[in-house]
């Protein structure tokens, strides 16, 4: 119809990471090697689009990869999630799976899809946990349990197998993040000490420690900024500004590679216009931001994988098209951003994941009216090759 949104998934193979300032807490950031402009022809690595779902107000979707490599997704469609995942040739018809908002998944080493969203089946929004092992979904648990709202639901499995749970709570009269835990079939959550704020995202490391991101209006400027903690051998670290603190950042994401050292984007307003902006670092010890965009026209975060352990792939929407720069673990710059897609209509929510096998796999929504986002569409993509930095 003429009132629609596509919501589309690419995938491609590819791979790359991360460079290291001393981090610091003003003053100018790192000049840019090359000066970044918005690319102009599309890239040749990203394969066309396919239709995987039409329906109403698709939005944010959720990539993840099962232990037979196939890629899974979920997202949230008109009130409801749905589910499908890439067969040999296509996508599966998707499959309504229950009323939700927000989902975030994970896929366990033995074959079992971990589902988390909000609902507020009871008058109040609260957080739920669902699986599903092949055939059928698994009655949703609530595993918030709190008085307060509960919100943007994260899902992570630790190395050790344990599912952790994160989501914004406003049970103390304002957002702070939760953390819970599954031990036993039984769910048990907490507040993380001093992370007042909203919209966690977790990545876990090789060691079992897990990094959490959000946002908060903490600085003494009282803007959003990107916070991040974690937590090491059953203690949460103090959260740390990684932001630059200067003007308003918001919807951060983060990735960990096989070393340890953490990955993560944002999307930083500037007077002109937004840009994306990338730091890495540990626990204590983070870079100073860089900017790794062109400037942006408003719209949604970026989003980011590490591939074969040794790529960083970002991609960001700008306008009607999703732009990406990768980055190879070895090299000292990024590569020069490229065009991995063009839409017809704005673009919003993406997603992006790796396969072990180094494919990318891309989501995002694309918005075919400005005053009506009633029906979509999710579509995918691939690469048949893998292809380095020219860096590499």
């Amino acid at each position: 119809g003429s009132n629609s949104t596509f919501l589309r998934v690419a995938i491609k193979i590819r791979c790359h990471l991360h460079a290291l300032w001393p981090y610091r807490t003003g003053g100018a950031l790192p000049p840019m090697s090359t000066p970044l402009t918005h690319p102009t022809e599309p890239s040749a690595a990203w394969s066309s689009t396919t239709t995987v779902d039409s329906g109403r107000q698709a939005c944010r979707p959720i990539l993840t990869i099962a232990p037979d490599n196939r890629p899974h997704a979920i997202w949230e469609r008109d009130g409801s999630l749905y589910h499908s995942f890439l067969g040999s040739q296509r996508w599966h018809q998707p499959t309504r799976l229950i009323g939700g908002t927000e989902p975030s998944a994970d896929y366990g080493p033995g074959g079992t899809l971990h589902v988390v969203f909000a609902n507020n089946y009871s008058g109040q929004y609260e957080i739920y946990y669902t699986w599903w092992q092949g055939r059928e979904w698994a009655m949703p648990k609530n595993v918030s349990w709190t008085r307060g709202p509960s919100r943007q639901p994260a899902i992570i499995r630790a190395p050790n197998g344990i599912l952790h749970v994160f989501w914004a709570d406003e049970t103390p009269g304002y957002s702070v993040i939760y953390h819970g835990h599954n031990r036993g079939g039984h769910w048990q959550n907490y507040p993380i000490p001093h992370a007042a704020g909203t919209r966690p995202v977790v990545a876990a490391g090789p060691d079992g420690t897990l990094h959490v991101v959000f946002q908060a209006r903490l600085g003494a400027n009282r803007t959003e900024q990107i916070y991040y903690t974690a937590w090491q051998n059953n203690v949460w670290l103090t959260p740390q500004l990684i932001s630059s603190g200067d003007t308003a950042s918001s919807a951060a994401t983060l990735a960990v590679d096989a070393g340890g050292r953490v990955h993560a984007v944002w999307r930083q307003h500037q007077p002109e216009g937004d840009m994306t902006y990338y730091a890495s670092g540990r626990p204590g010890a983070w870079a100073y931001p860089r900017a790794i965009s062109p400037l942006l026209a408003a719209g949604s975060g970026p989003a980011l994988a590490v591939a074969q352990s040794a790529y960083l792939h970002v991609i960001w929407p700008h306008l009607d098209a999703v732009e990406q720069v990768q980055r190879f673990i070895s090299g000292s710059d990024w590569e020069p951003v490229e065009l991995a897609a063009v839409e017809s209509y704005p673009v919003t929510d993406l997603n992006l994941i790796a396969q072990r096998t180094g494919q990318i796999h891309a989501a995002w929504v694309c918005q075919l009216s400005e005053r009506d986002r009633k029906s979509t569409r999710l579509n995918s993509s691939h690469i048949p090759l893998s292809r380095m930095p020219s860096s590499a």
